[in-house]
C-alpha cells in the first residue's frame, strides 16, 4: 500500500483526562471514518458503498505491508449493519428537523466501521497462566480455579467460572475462583488490549484439559497448570516499514441517528444499530453491555 500521513497535535483547554475504554483507538477510528465520509460526499457516493469498495478483505495488506490474520469480516459486518438499519431508506429520508415548530433541532445519520486488535501488539511479550484443581471421588464435586485476571467491571470473573464449569461438566456453583492474589495465582498479564476473555479462556482451556487427563488417570485431586502463548507478533521495523502487529482482530460497523439542538449543542442519540464480529460470545448479555457501553 502507498501510505502518506500528515498529522497535527492540538493542545486545548479541555479538562485533562486519562484512558477510558480505549486510548487512541477510538480517536484514530474517528479521524479515519470522517475521512471516508468526506470522500463519499466529494464523490457523491453512498457512505456504505465507498466502504464496501475499499474495505480490507481476507489477505489484504496492512499499512505495515503484511496481511491481516485470517477471519476478516469487515464486509460482512458492514453489509449486515446496512441491512439491519435499513440504511438506504434511513439515509435518504428528510431529517432537516424533528419538527417544523422547532427548526433548531436537526437530525442526522452516520455510518462507520472499524477493527480492533486482540492482545498485545508489535512484539510485546504475551502470555497468560491458569491453574485448576479438580476435587471429588468418582465424580467432580468441586473445581478451584487460580487465575490472576482482574475484574474491572467487564464481567471477566463470571466468564472464567462459566468456562471452567463447561469444561468440567459441572454447575457454576461448584466452581471456586481464587483471583488476583500473587500468593496463589500466576501472571495473567494486564486486563487491557481486548485480551482477557481470549487469553484467559485459552489458559483455562489448557489447564482443564491437563487436569481432566490426570482425573481420568485416577489422580485425586487432579491439579494442572497451563501457560497460553498466542501466535507471535513483531516490532515495527523503521527501515522497511514492516511488522506483524497483531495476531487477531475484532470487526464492527455501526449506524447511528442523532438529534442536535443547534442552539444549545445538546446531542440526543435516537437510534443505534451495531453489527459486531466478536467471535464466540461466552456471555452474550455481557457482550451486549460492552457494546452499549
Amino acid at each position: 500500500p502507498n501510505i502518506k500521513v500528515d498529522s497535527n497535535k492540538v493542545y486545548t483547554n479541555n479538562i485533562p483526562g486519562g484512558a477510558f475504554r480505549g486510548f487512541g483507538g477510538p480517536q484514530g477510528a474517528f479521524a479515519a471514518e470522517m475521512q471516508m465520509n468526506r470522500l463519499a460526499e466529494a464523490l457523491e457516493m453512498d457512505p456504505v458503498e465507498i466502504r464496501l469498495r475499499n474495505i480490507l478483505q481476507e489477505g489484504s495488506l496492512l499499512s505495515v505491508r503484511t496481511p491481516l490474520p485470517k477471519g476478516v469480516s469487515l464486509s460482512q459486518v458492514i453489509e449486515e449493519c446496512a441491512r439491519a438499519s435499513r440504511w438506504q431508506e434511513t439515509e435518504q429520508k428528510d431529517r432537516s428537523s424533528s419538527s417544523k415548530a422547532l427548526p433548531h433541532l436537526k437530525r442526522g445519520v452516520g455510518f462507520a466501521a472499524a477493527f480492533k486488535n486482540v492482545g498485545f501488539s508489535f512484539g510485546a511479550p504475551e502470555q497468560c497462566m491458569a491453574t485448576v484443581e479438580l476435587h471429588g471421588s468418582t465424580e467432580i464435586e468441586k473445581v478451584i480455579l487460580h487465575h490472576a485476571g482482574a475484574e474491572v467491571g467487564q464481567g471477566a470473573h463470571t466468564v472464567f467460572v462459566q468456562m471452567v464449569a463447561e469444561a468440567a461438566g459441572v454447575a457454576v456453583d461448584k466452581v471456586e475462583l481464587i483471583a488476583s492474589d500473587t500468593a496463589h495465582t500466576e501472571n495473567s498479564g494486564s486486563v487491557s488490549a481486548s485480551r482477557m476473555t481470549f487469553m484467559a479462556g485459552n489458559s483455562i482451556k489448557g489447564a482443564m484439559e491437563r487436569a481432566l487427563e490426570k482425573w481420568d488417570e485416577e489422580e485425586r485431586p487432579a491439579i494442572a497448570a497451563y501457560q497460553y502463548r498466542p501466535p507471535p507478533t513483531t516490532p515495527f521495523d523503521p527501515q522497511t516499514g514492516e511488522c506483524e502487529p497483531n495476531f487477531a482482530y475484532g470487526y464492527v460497523a455501526q449506524a447511528v441517528e442523532v438529534e442536535v439542538d443547534t442552539e444549545t449543542g445538546r446531542v440526543r442519540i435516537l437510534d443505534v444499530i451495531s453489527a459486531d464480529d466478536v467471535g464466540k460470545a461466552i456471555n452474550p448479555q455481557q457482550v451486549e453491555g460492552q457494546i452499549e457501553g
